[in-house]
């Protein structure tokens, strides 16, 4: 009996072996699969921040521009509400912001909610009266200059791109009032 029994263990060890094989291959391939599901959602979560941070930094620029059209020095206003109003929405800035809320981390919402607000000052500005090239307007302007540089630098680090420098970009501060011809002659005049 006891040569039987052995021949009974003896027989059972391939299929226990090729079992086991089998549930380490099915294992490896299913982590396999977690690990590369995983991947492939973080890169389309980091694909999908980085378009809406890019669809708000183009809205932004957007209703910049339309406003200033709007402060055109020559251009008669018949309705400034309407016109400033139209200016900013007509950029989907509104839109762009919703989803730069939704996706953006916390750092990122901060500043993009400077430059949105900073749009809205320029708005603000224009919607009362203030005319490209005079001190209202260009207030607003140069706020609105910081406030979307921080928002770019804001979202090179949250996608683990390399900072930018004043010095990168050759500038001497990030809202360019010293290179500005308004700005420039007072700060001239006031170091003389």
């Amino acid at each position: 009996m006891a040569t039987s029994r052995e021949n009974l263990d003896v027989d059972w060890v391939p299929v226990i072996s090729t079992a086991v094989g089998a549930a380490v291959a099915l294992s490896a391939t299913l982590l396999s699969y977690v690990l590369r599901s995983r991947d492939e959602r973080g890169r389309a979560h980091r694909a999908d921040r980085q378009q809406s941070y890019l669809d708000f930094m183009l809205a932004l620029d957007g209703a910049h521009a339309r406003l200033r059209e709007v402060a055109e020095p020559t251009r008669t206003a018949t309705d400034l509400d309407r016109d400033t109003g139209r200016a900013v929405s007509d950029s989907k800035v509104y839109e762009a912001r919703e989803r730069l809320l939704m996706s953006a981390s916390p750092a990122v919402v901060r500043a993009g909610e400077r430059a949105f607000l900073s749009v809205i000052e320029m708005r603000d500005a224009v919607r009362k009266g203030a005319k490209r090239g005079t001190v209202e307007f260009h207030h607003t302007y140069h706020v609105l200059s910081e406030a979307k540089w921080r928002l770019r630098r804001t979202v090179r680090v949250d996608l683990d791109s390399k900072p930018l420098t004043l010095t990168d970009l050759d500038k001497t501060s990030w809202d360019a009032r010293e290179d500005c011809e308004l700005c420039a002659p007072k700060e001239r005049a006031a170091a003389e």
